[in-house]
């Protein structure tokens, strides 16, 4: 048989350094944040030594889910643009990245809310039993009466008694609630009914809903949740048993955990076109920060003024019971957002922007406007003016707001480009693993180590792509023989210099 090499073996070349893993991406600053809000973030990150960035993200989504709909912005100052300040946020890292304990201690002060609403809850049901023992006891006398009313031929006097006798009777009392850990989508749907100002949804790990709602047969559950992300769209649930649903604000916040080895096929439907209507780029507050290297044991009590001024924040929002809910920008703020919103839009049309970045960057406005609106608000709590109508929001809060967006432009970049840098990181480990092959191998003798993170034929194909391109192997083509048969490839080991 005949080798068809191609002409880069030539025996000069070296092999090049393979390129990062992963895009840099800025480091967290906790000037992104107001005093309130980064105090607490900066003890808490110390004590968990965990990445800021996860308590940060979480604080907002937090936030954005107590403040629910009973807000909204006109990032405008004539349009009628409007948008709701609920925000959808995931945060990326390995499984012993602190993931769960940093959402966890973000949320924290929702668990004192939510124990409040069950408290009340159990009260209305009291009250609710004994209000049914007599409405059970009225109809029962009710229907003596009509039954008496029958006899003498009164029909319209019997419909009274019995309509009057309905028309006290209580339905059960809802419980309230702003946190929604695991349901289907259709108990979503009734508790946002019962919640009209919108809900946290929480996952400690997201690709579980994300991978079911790219299936062809959870279609209608994922357009439910794309409805969702706007928080003021209208949603109607056709239910058999019961009367249907309409949900005139479908307001809910999400955050999730994720991590990077599930992120990969996620990102790749995407970039491919298999799900790409924009669901993942609706995790608008998407952060992959670096792993901390570093750990050393740590004892030290929580800052306890840190964390009360951090819960005052959620009560402040839930007690905001604004006269009017439009907000709008001051004349120097609504500056500076049109010079970035001209920017970024430039940005994001440019011919050298991969389509997934363009579409999470023209979703941007919609998330950077609300982190506006709870800066402003948080900066306010203190003050009486939080409950006044047309709240305008100030440079401080917007330009803050700004500040988020090449930060989060910066980590979405890492996390759009995770399927091509997952292949680079199959190719780390084929060198790895080299003086385990032979000198001369086929991607299915890869296959058949069964070696972590090259499992499949595809992966370990791309992998060896980039290999050749930066000259570590030579693939070399052998041509069918004489009894005919299919070309098979294989590859050798580049010698070099060690670099």
């Amino acid at each position: 048989m005949e080798n068809v090499i191609s002409e880069n073996t030539s025996p000069s070349i070296e092999p090049r350094e393979l390129p990062s893993s992963r895009p840099d991406v800025q480091p967290f600053d906790y000037d992104l944040l107001p005093k309130t809000i980064a105090d607490f973030v900066r003890d808490t990150a110390a004590r968990q030594q965990c990445p800021p960035d996860f308590i940060a993200v979480t604080a907002l989504c937090g936030l954005s889910g107590v403040l629910g709909n009973k807000a909204y912005i006109y990032p405008k100052q004539n349009d009628n643009w409007k948008i709701i300040p609920n925000l959808w946020g995931t945060i990326v890292g390995r499984p012993s990245a602190m993931k769960s304990p940093a959402m966890k201690a973000a949320l924290e002060p929702l668990k004192a809310i939510e124990k409040g609403y069950q408290e009340l809850h159990e009260e209305n049901l009291k009250l609710y039993e004994t209000d049914s023992l007599v409405n059970e006891l009225t109809l029962k006398e009710a229907k003596k009466k009509a039954s008496a009313a029958i006899r003498k031929n009164d029909n319209n006097k019997a419909n009274e008694l019995i309509a009057d006798a309905n028309a006290q009777a209580i339905e059960p009392p809802e419980l309230q609630c702003i946190v929604v850990v695991d349901t289907t989508y259709e108990k979503l749907g009734v508790l946002l009914d019962q919640n009209p100002n919108g809900l946290l949804l929480t996952r400690d790990e997201l690709p579980g809903l994300l991978s079911r709602l790219m299936k062809e047969e959870y279609q209608t559950e994922r357009a439910f949740y794309l409805e969702c992300f706007d928080g003021d769209g209208t949603y109607k649930f056709e239910r058999i048993t019961r009367k249907s649903i309409v949900i005139e604000h479908c307001t809910l916040s999400l955050i999730g955990g994720i991590q990077p080895a599930k992120l990969a096929p996620l990102i790749r439907g995407a970039v491919s076109g298999v799900s790409d209507d924009g669901l993942i780029q609706r995790l608008q507050l998407a952060v992959w920060p670096d792993d901390n290297k570093s750990w050393k044991w740590l004892d030290q009590r929580p800052d306890e003024m840190a964390y009360q001024q951090y819960d005052a924040l959620f009560n402040a929002l839930l007690n905001y019971k604004p006269l009017n809910k439009v907000h709008r920008y001051t004349p120097e703020a609504q500056q500076f957002f049109i010079e970035w919103m001209e920017e970024l839009q430039h940005k994001a049309r440019h011919e050298d922007t991969p389509p997934t970045m363009e579409s999470y960057m023209l979703k941007l406005p919609k998330s950077i406007s609300a982190i506006a609106l709870i800066f402003e608000l948080v900066g306010r709590v203190d003050d009486s003016s939080v409950t006044e109508g047309d709240l305008q929001i100030g440079t401080v809060a917007t330009t803050m707001a700004l500040d988020w967006a090449d930060y989060l432009i910066s980590h979405a970049n890492r996390i759009f480009s995770s399927d091509v840098y997952r292949t680079v990181e199959a190719a780390k480990l084929i060198l790895k693993q080299r003086d385990k092959l032979k000198d001369v191998f086929k991607c299915r003798e890869i296959q058949q180590k069964g070696w972590t993170g090259l499992a499949d034929s595809k992966t370990i194909s791309d992998a060896l792509d980039i290999l050749v391109d930066y000259n570590h192997i030579v693939e070399v083509q052998t041509a069918p023989g004489t009894a005919g048969g299919r070309p098979s490839t294989s590859y050798y080991w580049v010698t070099a210099k060690e670099l």
